[in-house]
């Protein structure tokens, strides 16, 4: 679980980051990046739709993985900025160190590590 103070969930707080950032995509995931231009926490929000799976226990073991692979880059991760992750379809059948690689790839592509 992430802390309270980087979660993202303000639906208008995602949909402003969906409008105005910065798209980076990886193999199994994708990442739109805002930066807030403040000195507070960096937040994140997690989008796992059903174009991914039509399964709920896919997604949410999607949705898990992600989280941990956050959670492991947390502490590197520069502050100041709104990033809402959102999967592809083929983060099914991988692992948490395939999906913790592509977000490390996908974040120094962004330059938020």
């Amino acid at each position: 679980m992430l802390p309270k103070e980087n979660r993202l969930n303000m639906t208008t707080d995602i949909e402003e980051v969906k409008s105005k950032g910065k798209k980076v995509s990886g193999k199994s995931l994708m990442i739109l990046v805002l930066e807030k231009g403040d000195k507070k926490d960096s937040r994140f929000g997690i989008i796992v739709s059903k174009n991914v799976s039509k399964k709920a226990v896919y997604r949410n073991r999607a949705k898990r993985i992600i989280r941990e692979s956050i959670n492991s880059v947390l502490s590197k991760v520069k502050v100041g900025y709104n990033v809402v992750v959102i999967a592809r379809s083929n983060i099914v059948g991988l692992d948490f160190n395939e999906v913790n690689n592509d977000l490390k790839n996908v974040f120094s592509k962004a330059r938020i590590i």
